[in-house]
């Protein structure tokens, strides 16, 4: 899948443990777990970690790895595919990384793949489904009401590391006020 926002994630990220925090407590999720056991030969691992580990997330005494993968769907590597199929071919190549190997160490995998345009793929709204369905429960609220808060809060943050994915180079040189004059751009109009 082409056209990842990789640097960008950790904001998608950070709202997620946050809401898996507000759902199942601080003590029952961790950040970067390890997806290859200690000791473990294989030529792909490498060290890789998953974002999160969230413990009783879709069955007791299990626990869950999530993955952020952030596709831009408009990216020329993605041109001759819908953004239905971008979203899908990003869960699915997680799955096929380290969904096996998950189970055969007794824990779940959830991929959460979204869009920069904010689509989310089937398990990243089921994951988002879970965590609504658990805080209106505790905050004694209806399903809409934090269904509308967990959405709300994931889109802002899609929206967020995409705007600064695109926009992070243009910051201010710093070098005096921004040229406003149109007849000369370098020159700022008079104040008075």
């Amino acid at each position: 899948v082409g056209g990842l926002v990789i640097a960008r994630h950790g904001l998608v990220l950070d709202v997620l443990m946050e809401l898996a925090e507000l759902a199942f407590g601080e003590s029952r999720v961790g950040y970067e777990p390890t997806i290859f056991p200690p000791g473990y030969k294989h030529p792909e691992a490498n060290g890789q970690r998953g974002d999160l580990n969230i413990k009783h997330l879709w069955a007791r005494n299990f626990n869950c790895i999530i993955d952020v993968i952030i596709p831009h769907a408009e990216a020329p590597s993605n041109m001759k595919k819908t953004p239905q199929a971008v979203v899908l071919s990003a869960q699915l190549k997680k799955k096929r990384e380290y969904g096996a190997l998950c189970k055969a160490n007794r824990k779940h995998f959830t991929p959460f793949a979204v869009t920069t345009s904010g689509l989310l793929a089937p398990e990243a709204k089921a994951l988002l489904k879970r965590f609504a369905s658990l805080l209106a429960d505790q905050w004694e609220q209806p399903l809409s009401v934090t269904s509308n808060y967990v959405y709300t809060k994931v889109s802002f943050a899609v929206v967020k590391a995409t705007h600064d994915n695109i926009f992070s180079a243009r910051t201010r040189s710093g070098h005096g006020k921004c040229p406003v004059n149109v007849t000369d751009p370098m020159t700022p109009l008079p104040t008075n």
